[in-house]
């Protein structure tokens, strides 16, 4: 099982958070390494996706449940070769924000752990 249904990118990224906003969603792809990719899409967040992920490359559905990982604001996450489909750039990418936790829940942007908080 890939993680994917049949319907829109965007439905299938924003499956656990149904309320995040498109700035949302192009931040989580860009830490993942798929904003590329969903930008080159001619429907964009519209674009169909078939179940399973049929018809993306193993890397692209790896960065999209990434994404989709990312927008959900998760608690723990338990991952296992998540960078492994994907480049040496982008890979280093997914690792930084997952270990720094530089994701911030519910707000969708990307900040140095500690920003805003004194801490640092």
């Amino acid at each position: 099982m890939h993680g994917f249904f049949f319907g829109t990118l965007r439905e299938n990224l924003t499956l656990g958070a149904p309320h995040a906003s498109d700035e949302q969603i192009f931040d989580a792809l860009e830490v993942s390494g798929g904003a590329v990719f969903v930008r080159r899409l001619a429907k964009g967040l519209d674009h169909p996706i078939m179940e399973g992920g049929n018809g993306l490359s193993g890397g692209q559905r790896q960065s999209l449940l990434l994404a989709r990982m990312l927008l959900r604001s998760p608690n723990i996450v338990l991952l296992d070769e998540p960078s492994a489909s994907l480049d040496e750039t982008y890979g280093a990418r997914v690792y930084s924000a997952v270990t720094s936790m530089a994701w911030q829940p519910h707000t969708g942007r990307r900040d140095a752990p500690g920003a805003g908080t004194g801490a640092g």
